[in-house]
């Protein structure tokens, strides 16, 4: 016959035994649902990223080069193939953007 005190650190030891498996169970499906939602933010990221991107493109493609001066022209063409290599090399300008806002551009100066 067994002994009864063996018996109730049996009960006990098999019900710690089941704590155990059920807070591994809960321990992985919180892990899942952490997971999830990490690769949905880093995908949300990767997205809003790629919208920045293609946003700035097409801020800077359209700009209407027929009426500028062929001195501009040209500058305005190299600044924009200049700005978008920048950009597909993922590189920050460092232009700053309030120095070179509204119509001003840099010109050389005429020394004749």
């Amino acid at each position: 016959m067994a002994d009864p005190s063996q018996q109730k650190k049996d009960k006990y030891l098999e019900t710690l035994v089941k704590q155990g498996i059920a807070f591994e169970e809960d321990m992985r499906r919180k892990l899942n649902i952490l997971d999830k939602f990490v690769q949905d933010q880093a995908d949300a990221y990767a997205y809003q990223k790629q919208q920045d991107k293609e946003a700035q493109e097409q801020k800077i493609m359209p700009m209407d080069v027929s009426k500028f001066t062929p001195r501009k022209k040209k500058y305005w063409g190299d600044k924009q193939d200049e700005i978008m290599q920048e950009y597909a090399g993922g590189q920050q300008s460092t232009v700053n953007a309030e120095d070179n806002s509204g119509d001003y551009y840099p010109s050389p100066h005429d020394d004749g």
